[in-house]
């Protein structure tokens, strides 16, 4: 049976690991899609408290898409701040756009 008493250290370990693995991608643990693509090709990116992941995500698809379009959905850590540095940091490539109102996503 697991103690989950208030030294339970499991969640700090997991979030460690949730940072440490988000680079993987760029340390060559995980293999980059295929280089081939058409034309036109754009990239989504909406997060909400994922200070963690997002520069990781958004530097991960730069090469594969001729855009990237992303927009913080009311984070309270530090996704905000880490999403116009990196739209900062490649004006041509990353805009960073502002979602007025609530956005949900639906499956059809």
């Amino acid at each position: 049976m697991r103690h989950t008493g208030p030294d339970d250290k499991a969640p700090a370990v997991r979030g460690h690991l949730r940072k440490l693995l988000s680079f993987s991608t760029l340390g060559g643990l995980v293999p980059l899609p295929a280089t081939f693509r058409p034309f036109g090709v754009s990239a989504i990116v909406i997060a909400k408290n994922e200070e963690d992941w997002v520069e990781t995500s958004i530097r991960s698809i730069l090469d594969h898409v001729d855009e990237v379009v992303i927009s913080d959905h009311g984070s309270e850590d530090g996704t905000g701040e880490i999403m116009r540095s990196v739209a900062q940091s490649f004006p041509g490539k990353v805009r960073l756009v502002s979602l007025s109102g609530e956005v949900t996503l639906k499956t059809i």
